[in-house]
């Protein structure tokens, strides 16, 4: 009775899909140009996939199901089947080079470069178990610009690793559509890009600069409605990632830049931090808060569904755990850290910091002036690999040693909790015209549940407490997204008529995968407690260009970042310290310099003194402070990006890249920056 319940209720759904496709649930439909979702079972990701973390490779544009097949699931060309080869006798050197080369034409003809894991691809699906991979490495030139004292050419290897085990081969239809999926990734360096960049949020850096070395990743078992690739119904829950099923933009992740490919301008900077005082009050640290973490690097508990109510629409949502994060990059000395923001050298500006480290210092003029500067507290570089499914720890600061010089505030400087997580989206898959040019538009937005504070002028500043506290603490970060793809022209290929009743010499037009495809998306968050409040991009790919290379892909896009307004307030709070303070009868605010002034007394209003002995005589002299320059204010970055993918075959390709960086630190302190790289990818 359970069994055949069971069965009714994948039959019903089933239906669904074949009244849409005009197929049977066991064939697949055709897939949707933008919709290849990381939901259908056979989700492996190969040269193409889209379906992957922010590194998925070149061939994401798919339009015909046969394309589909070699692309993102383990469908294998004639040259990958089992096949025998006539036997030939040893020392016939003709027979011998034939059957080598057999078998490099299977090999290179085949749809991964394991040529179907040395042929132990079958006897492994047939017990349920589907193994993929792809292997990256991409280069990253710096032409002009970037960071003073950083490495101007890198080079990033990255290696990912799929695991589907289909419980149906094994325990039968009780176990139809019931999967598990396991995602690990090996990364060898990534942080320095945005370093490198002088990027102020890793947002604005380039797509591989999270998570190094060995991570584990998405680990989740799942359940379908039906064996196609885009199924009515979709639930799976374990160790998740939303940023791997929402605002799902093939065509993005064939861009390095990390805007376009990966955050969509989503997870910046939350606030100034939660500001917390020692025990006597007198000073205060602001721990740092953990933003949206939209990355191929962030997992965590929880589940999500998507249903289709009609075949061009669809329904998901996901709720998950807030866990904040305690990953800690290496910091470098930014432009504003050093002279004329600072007395600290510009010498030092792009090197790395470290607590206690001694630093050269200069004056007003710039010059050095024989004095020196101590590094005070730097967090400790820390990288979980993934692993932090027990949760945040609870947040313990160690508040005797707040404003203690070259002292650990507690928790690595981080504010820990957990919360709720939760993120939900629509969407709207047409087709329009005669040539039935898919389109993608969804709308979605997130509640990010983590505790973290508004830009609005606090009691801290580098000079002294000047003024009264006033922070505002926020219980969670929300936001919303838009996202409008639309293919814009196809190019049709005459084809004989096959029909019997065909004409002699007819022919039929056919609508290709070659032709011009647009994405477009925005985001927007709170201004008053988000570094980037607002986020765009616009691109254009074009899809066989060049005649009799189909698959090859040329593309570019522009994306537009906007900093907030509040933390420019705040930034201008900071700058505008006073002289003495805050209760002080006479006071005033500290010029803008780098320059020398004399501040006034905090009692009497005129230029404080000091005493100095001349001659055996105490004589009273100005006290002459140096005062550096207010920090620039925030206003935009723009970048570009242009390719040209080359598919090698069905398993690998190569792209050269360009981009160019408009404010790459978004205060005016860096020079625009060229960059020119080339990616390549395999699929094993």
């Amino acid at each position: 009775m359970k069994k055949s319940l069971f069965l009714a209720v994948i039959s019903l759904t089933g239906g669904l899909t074949e009244m849409c496709y005009g197929q049977s649930t066991n064939s697949l439909p055709p897939e949707h140009i933008y919709d290849a979702h990381p939901f259908s079972r056979p989700n492996v990701f190969k040269v193409g996939d889209n379906s992957t973390n922010d590194a998925s490779s070149t061939n994401a544009l798919t339009t015909d199901q046969d394309h589909h097949n070699h692309a993102s699931t383990l469908h294998f060309s004639e040259y990958d089947k089992p096949h025998s080869i006539a036997p030939h006798a040893p020392g016939i050197a003709h027979a011998s080079g034939r059957y080598l080369w057999d078998m490099e034409r299977s090999w290179w003809n085949g749809s991964s470069a394991f040529g179907n894991w040395f042929g132990l691809g079958f006897p492994l699906k047939d017990h349920g178990l589907t193994v993929s991979g792809e292997f990256k490495q991409v280069y990253y030139g710096f032409a002009q610009g970037g960071m003073p004292n950083t490495p101007k050419n890198l080079w990033v290897t990255e290696v990912k690793l799929r695991g589907i085990f289909d419980f149906e081969k094994i325990l039968g239809d009780y176990a139809r559509g019931f999967s598990f999926v396991s995602n690990w990734r090996y990364r060898n360096r990534g942080t320095e890009l945005q370093n490198v960049m002088g990027a102020q949020i890793s947002q604005l850096s380039e797509s591989a600069q999270s998570g190094i070395g060995m991570r584990i990743m998405t680990q989740y078992l799942q359940w379908q409605s039906d064996g196609s690739q885009d199924p009515s119904l979709v639930v799976h829950a374990g160790w998740e990632n939303p940023y791997e099923y929402f605002l799902q933009q093939p065509l993005s992740k064939l861009y390095e830049l990390n805007c376009v490919n990966t955050s969509k301008g989503i997870g910046a900077t939350l606030g100034n931090g939660i500001s917390v005082a020692n025990q006597n009050g007198t000073k205060e640290y602001s721990f740092r808060t953990t933003g949206v973490p939209w990355t191929s690097s962030y997992a965590t508990w929880g589940g999500t569904l998507r249903v289709k109510p009609s075949c061009i629409t669809y329904i998901q949502s996901g709720l998950y755990a807030a866990i904040s994060r305690t990953d800690v990059n290496p910091s470098i000395y930014r432009p504003t850290d050093v002279y004329p923001y600072t007395a600290v050298s510009p010498q030092y500006v792009g090197t790395y910091k470290s607590t206690g480290r001694v630093l050269n210092s200069v004056g007003a003029n710039g010059q050095p002036n024989g004095k020196t500067t101590t590094q005070g507290w730097v967090a400790t570089p820390a990288n979980n690999h993934g692993f932090f499914m027990q949760g945040a720890p609870k947040f313990n600061p160690q508040t005797q040693n707040i404003g203690v010089a070259g002292a650990d505030p507690g928790m690595n400087g981080n504010y820990t909790s957990n919360g709720i997580y939760t993120v939900n989206e629509a969407g709207w898959t047409p087709k329009f015209g005669k040539d039935q040019l898919e389109g993608k538009y969804v709308f979605g937005g997130y509640i990010w549940g983590q505790p973290n504070s508004s830009f609005t002028p606090t009691s801290y500043s580098p000079y002294a407490t000047t003024k009264p506290l006033s922070s505002l603490i926020n219980q969670c970060q929300w936001g919303l997204y838009w996202q409008a793809d639309q293919r814009l022209t196809a190019v049709k290929l005459d084809e004989p008529d096959t029909l019997i009743d065909a004409a002699p010499g007819a022919k039929i037009s056919k609508v290709t995968k070659k032709g011009l495809y647009s994405i477009n998306m925005a985001s927007y968050t709170p201004p008053q407690n988000n570094l980037l409040p607002f986020y765009a991009h616009t691109g254009l790919v074009y899809r066989g260009l060049i005649p009799k290379r189909d698959e090859d892909m040329l593309g570019f896009v522009a994306a537009f970042a906007v900093y907030s307004s509040y933390f420019n307030d705040y930034l201008k709070s900071q700058n505008e310290a006073l002289y003495n303070s805050y209760t002080s009868a006479y006071n005033g605010t500290v010029p803008d310099g780098p320059t020398k002034a004399t501040p006034p007394n905090p009692n009497t209003g005129q230029p404080q003194t000091t005493d100095v002995k001349v001659n055996g005589k105490t004589v009273k002299v100005p006290v002459v402070n140096t005062y550096y320059a207010y920090r620039p204010m925030f206003s935009h970055t723009e970048q570009l990006e242009a390719f040209y993918s080359v598919q090698v075959n069905k398993w690998s390709a190569i792209k050269p890249y360009a981009q160019y960086i408009i404010n790459p630190a978004g205060d005016g302190t860096l020079e625009n920056e060229w960059i020119l790289g080339v990616r390549f990818t395999a699929a094993f």
